[in-house]
């Protein structure tokens, strides 16, 4: 007897069940996950082509879908089981998933077990998402609120073109990180990739390791705080916002930053003593 079935006898004796009524449930259930999963490829077949917008709002169009945490999880576990990169690798399966969680899912939190890291879990959301595993792309695209925790490590573009929300990585992060967010809060626990923030118009993000190059590159707003380092071209084409960077190399800042402010050392609620090192865009060549 497996340990799902062991768990459900257990469940249904509580109530006055048997042992039959555990494995027939079970067998219902199964079958409604292989319905479940046709369902997912029939869609990814026909909508394959569209783009991401269109394929969100498509997946209405295909039933039967699973409204449960647990229906919603071993349809991850089928979609897995078939062995077809193409799910894991392209966008389109976290767009299913987090269309399933958006919109048919009754609930305001789910937690989410992965073996595969999909790409943009948690699109769109305005829900609770714990996720425990590495994901990929985009996770958080879009959010409008709510939290999304991923207990492992992300890929690029986390946050990207965020409105609001909270967005917590217990791992380290590619690159982007926040690029075009508008508002809401990335926390990130490890270091990150090139172009944090690139682009960033509000909200905060903060790295707890070190940054690569680019960090802050185009941003209009908003705020990083870096508690590593940084590496080169930071603050390049900056035109607004605040950066806060631990330990913060001067050379490795870009020759054209048109403004903003940079801050060498961490924000004094933080403990911090910090040194603004750029004005509105200019250097303060006495800092160093």
């Amino acid at each position: 007897m497996s340990s799902r079935t062991k768990r459900l006898v257990k469940k249904f004796q509580r109530c006055g069940l048997g042992v039959h009524d555990a494995r027939m449930y079970l067998k219902n259930f199964e079958n409604d996950v292989k319905k479940y999963l046709k369902a997912f490829e029939r869609w990814w077949e026909e909508c394959y082509i569209l783009n991401i917008d269109e394929r969100y709002k498509s997946v209405v169009k295909y039933r039967p879908q699973p409204k449960t945490q647990e229906g919603i999880q071993e349809l991850i576990r089928a979609i897995e089981d078939t062995g077809k990169d193409e799910y894991v690798a392209t966008y389109n399966t976290g767009e299913f998933i987090s269309h399933l969680v958006n919109k048919g899912y009754s609930r305001n939190k789910i937690e989410l077990k992965i073996r595969s890291p999909f790409s943009c879990l948690g699109l769109y959301t305005k829900k609770d998402w714990i996720i425990i595993g590495d994901v990929r792309n985009r996770v958080g695209k879009g959010m409008k609120g709510g939290t999304i925790g991923v207990i492992g490590n992300a890929g690029d573009g986390v946050g990207v073109s965020m409105g609001g929300g909270r967005i917590v990585i217990r791992g380290k992060v590619r690159d982007c990180a926040g690029g075009s967010m508008k508002d809401g809060e990335i926390i990130v626990e490890g270091g990150a990739g090139n172009g944090v923030g690139v682009g960033m118009e509000g909200g905060t993000i903060v790295i707890g390791g070190n940054a690569k190059n680019y960090a802050g590159g185009g941003m209009k707003g908003g705020t990083i705080i870096v508690k590593g380092t940084v590496e080169v071209w930071t603050g390049d084409e900056m035109r607004g916002g605040d950066m806060y960077i631990a330990y913060l190399d001067p050379y490795n800042l870009s020759d054209e930053i048109y403004g903003g402010n940079i801050y060498r050392g961490l924000p004094e609620k933080w403990g911090g003593k910090p040194e603004l090192v750029v004005k509105d865009g200019e250097v303060l060549r006495n800092k160093f």
